[in-house]
């Protein structure tokens, strides 16, 4: 489950891994079209377990209206001087992703997928590193004024990705819009 970025505020992070691509030569780049706020990860689902999943997220996301969220920070995962993920941080508009994770999570637990142990984070990965890198100086040059705009989420995604040789291709399965 994930809100899908606006191609717009997609191109401008483009711009941001291009700049931070002079610094950072070991990263696995996520491309733009794939950069997305992840609420919640299934991982491996039967097509048989869709519909129970489907109607999971339908319950979830009812009398939930439409937010906006901004990204405002840049960081990494598990820190910024040992990163492995480098990513691109929400400011206004993180609780209500929060709270949106948290209603995905319990209405998905009875389904068999575990609760997420770790304190949800809203972020979008910009880039992976296999070996751990130390981001503050990339982080303290790169400029995300252009990042620094509303998005409305009126819908979240179902998304299926498929590992190919040249990287992880998304394509949504199905919307399911909030309506407060």
């Amino acid at each position: 489950m994930a809100v899908e970025i606006p191609s717009d505020l997609q191109s401008a992070l483009a711009n941001v891994q291009n700049e931070a691509k002079k610094d950072l030569k070991s990263a696995r780049w996520v491309p733009p079209k794939n950069i997305h706020l992840t609420l919640k990860f299934l991982g491996n689902c039967p097509e048989e377990q869709l519909p129970s999943i489907e109607a999971a997220l339908s319950k979830a996301v009812e009398r939930k209206a439409p937010f906006t969220f901004r990204l405002n920070h840049l960081g990494g995962f598990p820190s910024d001087k040992r990163a492995r993920v480098f990513w691109v941080g929400v400011g206004e508009g993180s609780g209500e992703l929060s709270k949106l994770s948290d209603r995905l999570e319990k209405f998905l637990e009875p389904l068999g997928f575990e609760r997420e142990k770790r304190k949800f984070h809203s972020h979008a990965t910009l880039a992976r590193f296999k070996v751990p890198q130390n981001l503050q100086e990339t982080i303290s040059h790169s400029d995300i004024t252009e990042l620094i705009t509303s998005v409305e989420v009126k819908t979240i995604a179902l998304i299926q990705s498929r590992l190919t040789p040249d990287g992880a291709v998304y394509a949504p399965i199905k919307y399911f819009p909030l309506k407060g």
